[in-house]
């Protein structure tokens, strides 16, 4: 009964609703009965009226009556209210049904055939859940709704806090629900809560089973009794309904966790969750924790669980998986708060188990990495890696670094069991791993290289001592290789485990090792000693890094890195240990050498952490390192300390800040015109020059001086310290004795230095012929047999360019030519290259390029070229036919040119699973898996979509049917611009491609004098300027070689020089073809071609590179000998200890990794290298995001006008209290940190910031999220970053990846890497090099294997960001505004002021700060207004203070008076006028009210323009003016550049059409706007507004 009193009352005003929307007037609506009957249609339907009558009724009833079913049958909810057994349900039905405002119902118009659905929170309306509180879902929005509004009035808090929560507990029972639910009784309170707790799980969290749910809610019920139990004193079993609205929304992160672990570990493990909880009623949540330790015990290694392959991989691929779910339960110190007792001694035990899986988990991964099958090996792997966890598990000492280590020796001793004959681990001549062996007639085993070696003076077996044959050639067996191979590659894997072990577990985030862990880690950086030289002959080290005592000491690179860590970690501790081992190793029978070398490798170390302190300016930080120095201390013949060695790394850094200095002094005061032979002296000292010349007069030996000048020349280049040597002020840098000689130097020809005397010869007889014009000496010249004839035709080439800018008589020069050609014919190609010069047809080639003479590329063609036309090698016929002959060039492969990479890929990938596809414009991309796309993305060439959704390819992305080998003949390579590196090509190393492509371009350049049509129609695709086009090329090679080399641009060209000569030198095979008509002649000629001029040239590279340097080079690049006396003068005179060695940087590893195809072949580790510098700030990003959130929490009801003025500083000390001035200071200083460093490599467009760091002086309102804020755009940047580096693993269409919102962002989705800190370690697990003599010999890095560590590390798990809904202040703030605006009008009809009310709060001038609290409370009373009730004529002070409780007094007594006649009918009207009234009374204070508008809506009036409006505007009611233009500038242009309002539309006509939207009466709306002018544009509205308000003043 009382249900169908109600449905009717509901039918009845939806029938009321639908006669207002379909009837234009009152008069329609009481004669609609008449109407009816007027109509045709009921007649000629044959019915009676009655009939057709009623017929129209029940239409319309039936159409209201399903909509209203619809909604209250949602989710089976109507089963409540005819339940027999549970009457408070039904009451609890009948009393949400009943209030229109709890559940509003509105009509909807119907529609042909429509079908009504059912409302359901699952979103799926073929999906229908069943909850089990009537109207939950109403409950859960509007309590929702009011704890939004506690936050928005108390601010956000990371636990709840009793204020909150009282004004929580008031607003519910000030509103409509909260009546409801005071009137449910007592004893059925248990029930609802229980009822309420599960239907919050159900629609938070969808798609869960059952058992799934009941445990959820279980834990949410638990957490509700957790929290109310703290807060509050009662222990009453009747917790009120909205305490679980509060409990989810401080624990579902923990709730979600739970959800995620169980989506990947499955239903098996949710059955063996009960044994944790053995009891319903349960006070405390632990579900997230004790479902960890299930798992955890579920995954403990075991015999059955890793006794086959695919077993260990999908055990890794479990504990992978839950790598992060874990580090949010276990390691989340923000929630820790919030957590039970028992929760807190569950995490410290899964803190212990989950490090010990992940221990496991890590050397599981390493050891099985590319392996097909578990074979004996591996089997003993699974034994130990089995004892390691139950001895981790069990230790309580403290001893993971010595258990660790003492099964990875276990594993290396039986792996050398297994694999090499007789245990033999290492060879026992060099004491490292062995390298290309050989075996011994006896058995044993050593590596080829050291058996020559010890053959030579012992040709018996080090081991046995058995006799070795005179005729025995090293060698071994296949199968002692592939042993001795699977030994080292074993031996590999179990070093890049023992570094990731070490990164992670002993120098992690908040780790600290204990002390005898930096003990042993201090010896193996020190090394082993050795007394037995005879091991040392050939090879000093050629190991890893490795725990095992048997290894060999690591490379320079990898102690380096291991030092630095520990003097990073704990240098205090380190110290003391430090010193402790100096001592002892004083005292030990060593090499003095290796000691020297221990203490170079510690003094880089700390020069390292002293760069990497630097935090402004490296000169003045080295001034403070350097103010107490005396050299004096170093010098002291006493045993060596911690502290004289960090002196010297601290002199050190001093003289590299001295280096960059003395550069910069140099090069700003001295131009490139001014290096003359007697320059002007410089005038400009410096603190830190003085202080290191001061240093360098005192020092005993010219170590100093040396390294000063090594510094210089690294970072100048040789040019430049000559120049600098130039100025005798700066002779004090030259070591004692030291004159600077009058040479050529290097600012002539790079050529010159090639040949040398051979060339000063052949251009002193040019030189005479062309002033005597007696051309015997030349005829004499090419007749000597002394020199080779070509040699003499290049030096002649080069002579005669030089000569050509000398003042010669060009008829002289021109008579010359003439001669070679008549009486040389041997030198008809030298001869035509000169008449070349002389025509300038040489220059021309240039004419339109940028390239200037001095960089030396002209000289590089010329050379390249004359070497190719002069040599007689077959070889370089290939290239003079691009000269000679290139019509029969067009249609050959040319060396160095790609193959069709598509064709080459689809073949590595016939075997495996997937399809090629290609886009609109024919680009091709490889879907893995199925074969069928799952996302789209942008090609990245020409931008257009790619890939699908649900399998389905978006338009035009097909899969390429058949592919055929497309390999191009001619030049394939396109524009030089887009060749970021230099690519190896089939078995073409990068310097060997950098090498051919300059002699390839060189001779197409020549070509292009006589014939240009032929050599461009070479060229695919077309170009537009050939000669353009291949200098653009030959200018990219240089550079590129000059990377491959690892040197400066200029050592790179006396290195291509003395390449050109060498092929000279070289007597070349044969070779068959000059024409390569196929692919494989292609190779054939590449690969000899490479294996006789390029490979035996970089044999003996650096020699000759040295052997053509003068003074100042020789001494920048040697390092005399110290006497033994001086090496008795104590460290200062230790030469070693002032070599600049070379280590393992960021820079060195991305030049490897250029070299072994960079970005195409390894993206992801491209990337994170190449980017580091911005990459290694994403791990702010968690902070940034949460700070835009917190910033529009305190301003969005904030007067923005009051903070312009506010520093950080000021609003961090004064205005940040309680809990949030413990993490805001941490979250503004992680923006400043992103924004200081990365701001100059960002591009940015940021008004009034582009230029400037953030301090503690700039205003906090500055960094407020906007459009085009600071925030914003630091903000999208790291998100588009992060992004960047997830997608950017997949060289294609990827497969599915988690996408969160901004909001679900934390510490652990961001990426934390730093390549100094976390890749340069890796790396040298993946690292294997030699060293001979003292010499890098080879050097070779496992990049596929480091970028998958990359990925499985830092990459795998981490979701997608979705940046569109970035949190913006002015559009969140102003939406939002005009939305309050909308729903309190429809909540509480308003009407305006009257008359005298709204002239007595524009007429007196009230203080601001007064009018903003006012504004502050209106705008609080209309947001609270749709959830607790208030009649239209309660006077709206009793309203905040009765109702709201907010007890904020206006001091203000005419303010006061006006606002306690306003009632809430005249909110809307109120907060009109007060918000016109407060722009009008700041812009009387000279400030600007709009300053957070757009710029282009401020432009100012002229003064014809203002004159005219001030005129006009008297003739207006100005108050009603300034209130409408405000109310218009402030709703709909603050939305900034988003605003769909443009500047250059009219003013007056933009204003008249807004008002008309309003609804204003048209006799006001032209009042209002004929006063302003037509011209007047809304860029002028700002300028508008403040007219009329200086009118009004």
């Amino acid at each position: 009964y009382i249900f169908m009193n109600v449905l009717q009352k509901r039918i009845y005003h939806l029938l009321k609703e639908r006669d207002s929307k379909q009837r234009t007037n009152a008069q329609d609506s009481v004669h609609w009965v008449l109407q009816e009957a007027m109509l045709q249609n009921h007649v000629i339907e044959g019915g009676s009226f009655r009939n057709a009558l009623w017929q129209h009724l029940q239409n319309a009833v039936t159409h209201i009556f399903a909509q209203i079913l619809s909604i209250a049958d949602g989710d089976n909810n109507l089963d409540h209210l005819f339940s027999d057994q549970d009457n408070h349900l039904s009451e609890l039905w009948i009393r949400i049904f009943e209030d229109e405002d709890l559940l509003p119902i509105s009509y909807a118009a119907q529609l042909q055939n429509e079908q009504i659905p059912l409302f359901s929170t699952s979103r799926d309306p073929n999906s229908i859940a069943t909850l089990q509180l009537p109207f939950s879902w109403v409950l859960k929005k509007i309590l929702d709704q009011l704890w939004q509004k506690v936050i928005h009035v108390n601010g956000s808090s990371i636990k709840p806090e009793q204020p909150s929560i009282e004004l929580y507990e008031h607003l519910i029972s000030c509103s409509k629900l909260g009546h409801i639910l005071s009137k449910i009784n007592p004893n059925v309170a248990s029930d609802i809560l229980g009822r309420y707790a599960s239907d919050v799980i159900a629609m938070s969290y969808l798609g869960l089973t059952e058992p799934h749910s009941e445990v959820l809610s279980s834990a949410l019920l638990a957490s509700t009794k957790q929290f109310y139990s703290s807060m509050t004193s009662n222990e009453t079993s009747e917790i009120p309904v909205y305490w679980v609205n509060i409990s989810f929304y401080f624990a579902h992160h923990r709730l979600q966790n739970f959800i995620d672990a169980y989506r990947i570990t499955g239903r098996q493990f949710l059955d063996k969750l009960q044994k944790y909880r053995c009891t319903d009623d349960i006070d405390e949540m632990t579900i997230d924790v004790d479902f960890a330790n299930v798992i955890l015990e579920e995954l403990q290694p075991r015999d059955e669980i890793l006794d086959s392959l695919e077993k260990i991989q999908d055990w890794l691929k479990k504990v992978k998986s839950l790598q992060n779910i874990f580090r949010l339960i276990i390691f989340d110190e923000h929630k820790r708060h919030l957590y039970g007792t028992r929760t807190k001694e569950v995490i410290q035990c899964l803190r212990k188990s989950w490090d010990t899986t992940w221990i496991v988990y890590l050397l599981i991964h390493h050891l099985f990495q590319d392996e097909h099958k578990v074979d004996k090996i591996y089997s003993m792997v699974i034994k130990q890696t089995i004892f390691l966890f139950k001895q981790l598990l069990e230790d309580d000492s403290g001893t993971m670094f010595e258990c660790v280590t003492k099964i990875l020796k276990r594993c290396n001793e039986n792996a050398s069991t297994i694999y090499l004959r007789k245990g033999v681990k290492s060879c026992k001549l060099c004491e490292g791993e062995i390298i290309d062996p050989a075996e011994l007639p006896c058995g044993h085993i050593f590596c080829s290289e050291c058996i020559k070696l010890r053959m030579n003076t012992h040709p018996a077996c080090p081991n046995c001592k058995g006799d070795i044959p005179s005729d025995y050639v090293p060698h071994a067996e296949e199968a002692t290789k592939e042993c001795v191979a699977k030994h080292n590659e074993f031996r590999r894997k179990c070093n890049a485990f023992f570094v990731e072990f070490l990164s992670q577990f002993c120098f992690g985030e908040g780790v600290t090792p204990s002390d005898e862990t930096v003990k042993k880690l201090l010896s193996f950086v020190a090394g082993k000693s050795s007394d037995s030289q005879e091991k040392q002959v050939h090879k000093e080290s050629k190991a890893q890094l490795t725990p095992f005592e048997e290894c060999m000491n690591p490379s320079p690179a990898v102690k380096s890195t291991l030092l630095k860590m520990l003097l990073q970690c704990r240098f205090d501790s380190v110290k003391e240990h430090l010193q402790s081992f100096i001592s002892n190793t004083e005292n030990m029978q060593i090499n003095q050498t290796t000691k020297d070398q221990f203490y170079l490798l510690v003094v880089q170390c700390m020069e390292e952490c002293l760069h990497s302190s630097v935090q402004d300016d490296p000169a003045q930080y080295a001034i403070e390192q350097l103010s107490d120095l005396e050299l004096s201390n170093i010098s002291s013949r006493d045993s060596v300390t911690v502290d004289a060695l960090h002196s010297i790394a601290k002199l050190r850094f001093g003289i590299f800040a001295a280096a960059n200095k003395l550069s910069q002094v140099f090069l700003q005061q001295v131009s490139s015109t001014e290096l003359q032979d007697k320059p002007e002296p410089l005038e400009k000292k410096d603190e830190l020059i003085d202080r290191i010349q001061t240093l360098i007069h005192s020092a005993p030996r010219p170590w100093i001086h040396l390294l000063l000048i090594k510094q210089l020349m690294n970072m100048n280049g040789y040019n430049v310290l000559h120049s600098i040597f130039k100025h005798k002020q700066f002779h004090w840098i030259l070591p004692y004795h030291t004159e600077m000689q009058e040479e050529e130097g290097l600012s002539s020809l790079h050529s010159v230095m090639a040949y040398g005397e051979s060339y000063k010869r052949v251009r002193s007889v040019l030189v005479q012929a062309v002033q005597t014009l007696d051309m015997s000496a030349v005829d004499d010249l090419f007749k000597c047999s002394e020199e080779p004839l070509v040699m003499k035709a290049v030096c002649f080439t080069l002579s005669f360019m030089s000569e050509m800018h000398h003042g010669h008589s060009m008829q002289n020069m021109t008579n010359v030519v003439e001669h070679l050609k008549r009486h040389h014919e041997t030198l008809k190609y030298t001869a035509e290259s000169c008449s070349h010069l002389i025509n300038n047809k040489y220059d021309d080639l240039f004419k339109d390029s940028t390239v200037s003479d001095e960089c030396g590329l002209k000289e590089v063609v010329l050379h390249s070229v004359a070497v190719i036309l002069s040599s007689a090698s077959q070889f370089l016929e290939l290239f003079k036919n691009f000269i000679t002959h290139p019509n029969g060039m067009k249609n050959t492969y040319f060396p160095t040119m790609p193959d069709d990479i598509l064709f080459e890929a689809r073949k590595w990938q016939e075997e495996k699973f997937g399809l090629w596809y290609e886009c609109s414009n024919r680009h091709p991309f490889f879907v893995d898996a199925c074969g069928r796309p799952t996302e789209v993305r942008r090609c990245p060439f020409c931008h257009c979509e790619v890939g699908g959704t649900n399998h389905k390819p978006v338009k035009n992305f097909n899969v390429i049917k058949q592919v055929s080998d497309k390999t191009e003949t001619g030049h394939v390579l396109g524009d030089a611009k887009q060749m970021m590196l230099a690519i190896p090509e089939r078995n073409l190393t990068p310097i060997s491609v950098c090498l051919l492509h300059i002699l390839l371009h060189s001779a197409m350049l020549w070509g292009t004098i006589e014939n240009p049509s032929v050599i461009k129609s070479m060229i695919k695709p077309d170009v537009q300027d050939v000669k353009v086009f291949l200098i653009n090329h030959i200018q990219k090679d240089i550079e590129h070689f000059a990377k491959s080399i690892g040197k400066n641009r200029e050592v790179a060209l006396i290195a291509i020089h003395l390449f050109l000569k060498h092929i000279l030198d070289m007597s070349a095979g044969e070779i068959t073809t000059s024409f390569l008509k196929s692919k494989q002649e292609r190779t054939q000629w590449e690969n000899s071609f490479s294996q006789i001029f390029i490979q035996t040239y970089f044999k003996e590279f650096e020699e000759q590179l040295f052997s053509k340097f003068d003074t100042v080079i020789h001494i920048a690049w040697g390092m005399p000998a110290a006497s033994q006396e001086e090496l008795q003068l104590g460290l200062l005179s230790k030469p070693l200890l002032w070599n600049i060695e070379p280590r393992m940087s960021v820079s060195s590893l991305i030049n490897s990794l250029e070299q072994a195809g960079g970005k195409k072949k390894h993206p992801t580790l491209w990337t994170f290298l190449t980017k580091d510098g911005q990459i290694r700030y994403l791990k702010y990003l968690p902070d940034i995001l949460e700070l835009q959130q917190d910033l529009i929490n305190f301003f969005q009801r904030r007067d923005l006008p009051e903070w312009q003025t506010v520093s950080i500083e000021k609003f961090l000390s004064d205005h940040i209290k309680g809990q949030e001035h413990l993490h805001f200071p941490k979250k503004m200083e992680a923006l400043k940190i992103v924004w200081n460093q990365l701001r100059p490599s960002m591009g940015l467009q940021v008004p009034n910031m582009s230029d400037k760091d953030i301090t503690e002086a700039t205003t906090v309102i500055s960094l407020l999220p906007s459009t085009d804020s600071i925030l914003n755009f630091v903000s999208r940047f790291l998100i588009d970053l992060h992004n960047e580096c997830i997608s950017g693993r997949n060289s294609a269409v990827t497969a599915n990846v988690r996408m969160i919102s901004v909001g679900e962002m934390n510490e652990y989705y961001a990426i934390q890497c730093s390549a100094e800190k976390h890749l340069i370690p890796m790396a040298l697990s993946h690292f294997q090099y030699e060293v001979e003599n003292g010499k890098l010999i080879t050097t070779n890095y496992n990049f596929p294997a480091l970028e998958a560590q990359l990925i499985n590390r830092f990459i795998s798990g981490k979701p997608l960001i979705d940046g569109k809904d970035l949190p913006s202040f002015i559009r969140h703030s102003m939406k939002k505004l005009c939305e309050l605006l909308e729903e309190t009008e429809t909540k509480i009809p308003q009407e305006p002021l009257s008359v005298n009310l709204q002239k007595a709060i524009m007429g007196e001038n009230m203080p601001v700060n007064d009018i903003s609290r006012m504004l502050a409370n209106v705008k609080l009373a209309m947001e609270f207004l749709p959830l607790i009730d208030g009649t239209k004529d309660k006077i709206l002070t009793e309203y905040i203070h009765e109702e709201l409780k907010i007890a904020d007094v206006i001091e203000n007594h005419e303010l006061n008076q006006v606002v306690q006649q306003c009632t809430l009918k005249n909110i809307v009207s109120l907060w009109r006028i007060l918000s016109a009234k407060k722009s009008a009374q700041l812009i009387g204070m000279n400030q600007n009210p709009f300053f957070m508008l757009h710029e282009d809506f401020h432009k100012h009036l002229t003064k014809e323009q203002e004159t005219q409006l001030i005129h006009d505007l008297t003739t207006v009611n100005i108050d009603n003016f300034i209130i409408e233009l405000h109310e218009m500038i402030s709703l709909e242009l603050h939305h900034g550049p988003e605003t769909d309002f443009k500047p250059f539309w009219q003013l007056s006509s933009t204003f008249l059409e807004y008002l008309r939207r309003k609804g204003m009466d048209d006799s006001a709306i032209e009042n209002l706007t004929k006063v302003i002018d037509d011209k007047l544009l809304l860029s002028h509205v700002a300028a508008t507004f403040k007219t009329a308000v200086l009118i009004r003043c």
